[in-house]
């Protein structure tokens, strides 16, 4: 059968998309038809191309074309229907064609991340993977969480190595809309997987508990649709006993940099090297591919990331958030107040202009990682008047996540001039082009820093004698930026605390958690020059 001309009806939609999507889906008959989108979404009455060749996901709106007596979206309709039914294998996941995107703990931008309900929402789209992450109970039973801390996500306290599996199923989620979730098991993604395959990422990169998994697995006779993700830490000798040990396992390495021996990686039987996007160069990826391995890129929700891991010719694109990086959606409104306007797209808070929307934790916590267990909010359109100006800058941060040990804080780093936002301060990252952090710590202590690119950062101004946070009280802060200095408040106590230091002023204002330890409402800015 030749290839089928078609063009949309009408300019393609993000709903018709979210409606229709499915991706690619290797069939056997041969008449079966795929899709590739190849329009630009600049110009949607732009052509593409059906064909039992074709690669890609599948698009609403198509006209009438005949084939053999039948339109093709009849033919569409009839191959989705039939590849549904059909469990899909890692053998045919090989096959696909490249990129292809897997869903990066569901769905977390539909639903709570790690859910069932996030996993129903990534099936229903068309996912053909699902990555997922999982840590052990105290009897050592695989619980499908990322943190820790279960509480972050659910109803009960405590870590989820320390916990008894019946405290942790009686869980129900923090999430409004979705009280009814509890933590998902392994066990439960083994029974009933769907027709996609599976990434399960061990958390606790230890021998009995990967070890486990692989046995779990085989035991369920899901070695060709379920894989194991562990970090190139645990050593090479130990990837390569686990592929002595299960001949028929998916192994995935994952890795933070490219510093590692894809050599050995690959004479240890590893199928995929999970890296992140930051890290990642052509030249990797060519190695591995010529080592035989596949390479997958996380975490890609910017569209400028997907180009350079598309250009760099990864072969799989971990996603949180598919439709915006396919560019098919804009970003989602806030989820807190605020008062003023923005020039940027849509209402999007971002560290790059084309990031994706920002997610919140069922806490309400900010949820963009910039380095483990730092998360940061930047509001690009927040622009900070230049001098000589007074801007006044507030927030209300309530603490949902405290720990033993004091480490835990909040930030609000200002006059950052360029929309990159710094989290390594030790030295600062030459690129961030200088800001301030008002920090208030977990145990009250407040103070100003200065982050001067390519130094340590530099401490300007502390208070010790503010009371400690408290879990679940909301304290409403207050910056002001003046052509003398900075001071910051807190305004439920009065406390201030001022550096008189004038290197920096204008450029765009964070929010910086760590751990997701709170969530952040009624921020606002405004100019109050006399």
């Amino acid at each position: 059968m030749g290839l089928i001309r078609a063009v949309p009806k009408t300019p393609i939609r993000a709903d018709d998309y979210n409606r229709n999507l499915d991706n690619t889906v290797a069939v056997d008959e041969p008449r079966t038809i795929k899709v590739r989108h190849t329009f630009d979404p600049e110009q949607p009455g732009a052509p593409f191309t059906l064909g039992p060749n074709a690669a890609g996901q599948l698009v609403a709106g198509l006209n009438a074309d005949l084939v053999d007596g039948r339109d093709a979206e009849a033919i569409i309709a009839e191959a989705v229907s039939r590849a549904r039914s059909r469990t899909i294998t890692f053998a045919e996941l090989a096959q696909m064609p490249t990129p292809v995107y897997v869903a990066h703990r569901g769905e977390p931008l539909v639903a709570p991340e790690n859910t069932f309900a996030a996993f129903r929402a990534a099936q229903a789209r068309g996912f053909v993977a699902i990555e997922t992450d999982c840590r052990p109970s105290l009897e050592g039973v695989p619980v499908v969480v990322h943190d820790p801390e279960l509480d972050l996500y659910y109803d009960v306290e405590g870590r989820v190595s320390q916990l008894p599996l019946y405290e942790i199923m009686r869980a129900r989620s923090l999430a409004e809309g979705f009280e009814g979730e509890h933590p998902p098991l392994v066990e439960d993604i083994l029974r009933n997987p769907g027709r996609n395959v599976w990434f399960l990422e061990a958390k606790l990169a230890q021998d009995p508990f990967i070890y486990r998994l692989a046995t779990m697995i085989h035991d369920h006779g899901r070695l060709d649709q379920v894989g194991v993700m562990v970090l190139v830490d645990w050593g090479v000798s130990k990837f390569a006993q686990l592929r002595n040990d299960f001949p028929g396992l998916w192994i995935i390495a994952v890795a933070f940099d490219t510093s590692h021996d894809l050599g050995a990686f690959a004479a240890a039987g590893v199928n995929v090297m999970a890296v992140s996007v930051n890290a990642l160069t052509s030249e990797y990826v060519q190695q591995a591919h010529a080592l035989g391995m596949r390479v997958a890129a996380w975490t890609v929700d910017a569209r400028a990331d997907r180009d350079r891991a598309i250009g760099y010719g990864v072969d799989e694109i971990y996603t949180d958030n598919y439709p915006w990086v396919a560019g098919l959606m804009e970003p989602a409104p806030l989820p807190f107040s605020d008062t003023f306007e923005r020039s940027v797209v849509g209402t999007a808070w971002t560290t790059r202009q084309d990031q994706a929307q920002w997610k919140a934790l069922p806490t309400g916590a900010v949820s963009r990682p910039g380095a483990s267990g730092v998360n940061h909010l930047v509001c690009v359109g927040a622009k900070i008047q230049d001098n000589p100006r007074h801007t006044r800058i507030k927030v209300t941060y309530t603490p949902r996540q405290l720990n033993a040990d004091n480490t835990r804080w909040m930030a609000l780093q200002v006059c950052a001039q360029t929309d990159f936002i710094t989290h390594t301060l030790s030295p600062v990252e030459p690129n961030h082009a200088g800001s301030y952090n008002c920090i208030l710590r977990q145990n009250g202590r407040m103070q100003i820093d200065r982050n001067t690119p390519g130094q340590n950062f530099q401490t300007l101004a502390v208070l010790d004698d503010t009371p400690a946070m408290a879990l679940g009280t909301p304290i409403p802060l207050q910056i002001d930026i003046t052509p003398t200095g900075i001071t910051f408040t807190r305004l439920d106590t009065n406390d201030a605390v001022t550096a008189n230091d004038t290197t920096y002023r204008g450029g765009f204002c964070a929010l910086v958690v760590t751990s997701t330890g709170g969530e952040v409402s009624d921020f606002s800015m405004e100019d109050i020059t006399p």
